[in-house]
């Protein structure tokens, strides 16, 4: 019994592999772009420097507008999933 299930593991990561080289056979890979490091260094400088001037607008598109915005949706995705539960728990309850 242990050495089937052994095999049957090594089975399962070999398909899993195969089937991961298949799929990236399938891409157009050309190399790095010439730019990539211009990219890579102007993301890691904003991560050493940010701008704070975009945490909050009097105008309207800050930051701080569009935290509160995804924690508002959030939350009303909670409750409605919450409330929508109810009948399903019942249901399955049933069965």
């Amino acid at each position: 019994m242990n050495r089937v299930h052994y095999l049957r593991k090594w089975m399962i990561t070999a398909f899993v592999l195969i089937l991961f080289i298949w799929s990236m056979l399938g891409l157009d890979y050309q190399g790095f772009q010439s730019t990539s490091k211009v990219v890579s260094l102007s993301i890691l400088k904003g991560f050493m420097h940010p701008d704070w001037a975009y945490v909050y607008l009097p105008e309207g598109e800050d930051l701080l507008r569009e935290l509160l915005e995804t924690l508002v949706i959030s939350i009303l995705g909670t409750f409605v999933s919450a409330i929508l539960c109810i009948p399903f728990a019942f249901w399955a309850a049933r069965i």
